[in-house]
């Protein structure tokens, strides 16, 4: 019974789970110029740079001081990234 209450518990805390990323681990996890449909739904927080991202079929420039919502349902494909952006992602369960 333990083991069960372990099991829940576990899961419980996996959807509760917020994970913050760097722009370290947006050049090393995320894929320039192949789709992908990201396995959480995340807020971007761009402080400095550029980024050009496709949203299902739209274009989209996001500059310096901007916040962007990453839904977990929409496919995404990186396009450019500079290389003197400051970012961060805070990755959620919904």
């Amino acid at each position: 019974m333990k083991t069960t209450e372990k099991i829940v518990n576990d899961q419980e805390s996996e959807l509760q789970t917020i994970t913050v990323y760097t722009e370290k681990e947006v050049y090393e996890h995320i894929p320039v110029g192949h789709p992908y449909r990201p396995k959480k739904s995340a807020i971007l927080f761009l402080k400095k740079g550029k980024i050009i991202l496709k949203e299902q079929i739209s274009v989209v420039e996001i500059h310096e001081n901007s916040v962007v919502l990453i839904d977990m349902k929409s496919v995404y494909e990186l396009l450019e990234i500079s290389k003197d952006i400051e970012i961060r992602f805070i990755a959620y369960n919904r």
